[in-house]
């Protein structure tokens, strides 16, 4: 009790210290699931979006010898914007992937530390005969962790993954501007080619 009063008189204890990194590594692994979400959510509009215009592509396809003059003017506007909208989309939908891109290996460290008991990628590389012999070699590896070796794990990992995370956010950030201007490329080539195909 005395060492425990004497812990909790210079800082946290080991049991509130592995706790506390537990909450801010779970409330991490949401933040990357809400990116996640959000990238998914634009990859969906996207898809509405280039399904719906291309069947108004088909307006494109004219004689242009033959058009009146400002049905060249309405062809002309149509695959400009046609243009920036496939570069908006693409731009839009290039970073949305990369929220998604799974990364199953941490960043190198320039330490040497044992194998962590948390992250997947290194408890799935201790041993790749089966399952069980995996089970041992982390059954292993728990058994001679101590609470400072816990806590620099989570710690490694939460650093870790905050790059990641801010990465994802940076990215869905990008997405989100782009898809706003895609939006508006969007809406204005579908009017354009559907007045193009309506056109004598």
């Amino acid at each position: 009790m005395r060492d425990e009063a004497d812990a909790a008189s210079t800082g946290l204890l080991a049991k509130d210290k592995l706790e506390f990194l537990d909450q801010v590594y779970n409330r991490l692994n949401q933040f990357s699931v809400h990116a996640d979400t959000k990238a998914a959510i634009i990859l969906s509009f996207h898809g509405v979006w280039v399904f719906s215009i291309v069947p108004a592509l088909a307006g494109l396809f004219i004689d242009l010898s033959s058009a009146s003059p400002a049905k060249v003017i309405f062809w002309i506007a149509s695959v400009v914007a046609l243009l920036f909208f496939a570069l908006s989309f693409a731009l839009s939908s290039y970073n949305a992937f990369m929220v998604l891109l799974p990364r199953v290996t941490p960043r190198k460290s320039s330490e040497t530390r044992p194998p962590s008991l948390i992250f997947f990628g290194e408890i799935a590389a201790l041993n790749d005969e089966s399952i069980e012999e995996r089970a041992r070699a982390y059954h292993d590896s728990l058994s001679r962790a101590d609470d400072e070796t816990l806590a620099q794990d989570y710690i490694h990992r939460i650093c870790d993954v905050s790059e990641v995370v801010r990465v994802k956010f940076e990215c869905v950030s990008r997405s989100i501007r782009h898809s706003i201007r895609t939006f508006a490329l969007w809406a204005c080539t579908l009017v354009l080619l559907v007045v193009l195909g309506d056109m004598v």
